[in-house]
């Protein structure tokens, strides 16, 4: 019984965050109010606030996903491995997952609606802040002192928050989304690389 509730559960926020998208990439984001995301997504203004605490974990719906993605990578990378490379490969996926969503669906999508939105910048640095900080105390499990984690785990985070700056920048400019992947794939080798000679 318990999984056929979290199944319904996980339902209705899927529903509703892909009403909120469709709502936000046709209105904008300051222009939806959370009740136009309940009437679409055919649930109560208060279903929508007990999956999405607030108007704009609505767009940061797989904000969760990224910092436990991040964190895991670093955390359970093999030995030899730097933790620049994990992240990396974090940011290769999502390379990949973004490159086969055409523009039409991009346009409610949180890297172009971030770009777009100085609310949403705002927000998106607070969740860059929740990744660095997880990400720091992975590093200081793993013997780094506090001070060298904090600074290393920034760098780290860094390399996704301009990833998706710059994947909302393409998106906003209609650049197709193969050309994107290429041109970002290449930034991001880049980045690791300068990183790893950095800390080396």
């Amino acid at each position: 019984m318990a999984g056929l509730r979290e199944r319904k559960k996980r339902e209705t926020a899927e529903r509703i965050a892909l009403a909120a998208a469709e709502l936000f990439a046709e209105h904008g984001f300051e222009a939806v109010a959370v009740v136009d995301v309940a009437r679409v997504a055919d649930v109560s203004e208060q279903t929508v606030y007990n999956h999405f605490p607030t108007k704009e974990d609505l767009v940061f719906d797989r904000s969760a996903e990224i910092e436990d993605a991040l964190a895991d990578a670093v955390a359970d990378r093999p030995p030899g491995v730097a933790a620049v490379d994990a992240v990396g490969d974090v940011a290769r996926a999502i390379i990949e997952r973004t490159s086969v969503i055409g523009l039409d669906r991009s346009r409610g999508g949180m890297p172009r609606l971030s770009a777009a939105s100085p609310t949403l910048g705002r927000a998106a640095l607070e969740r860059t802040r929740r990744q660095a900080g997880r990400l720091a105390d992975v590093l200081t499990g793993q013997g780094e002192g506090p001070a060298e984690a904090a600074v290393v785990a920034w760098a780290l985070v860094g390399v996704m928050a301009l990833l998706i700056e710059e994947l909302g920048q393409a998106q906003q400019a209609g650049e197709d989304p193969a050309l994107t992947a290429q041109r970002l794939r290449e930034l991001v080798d880049r980045r690791v690389e300068r990183l790893r000679r950095l800390s080396s």
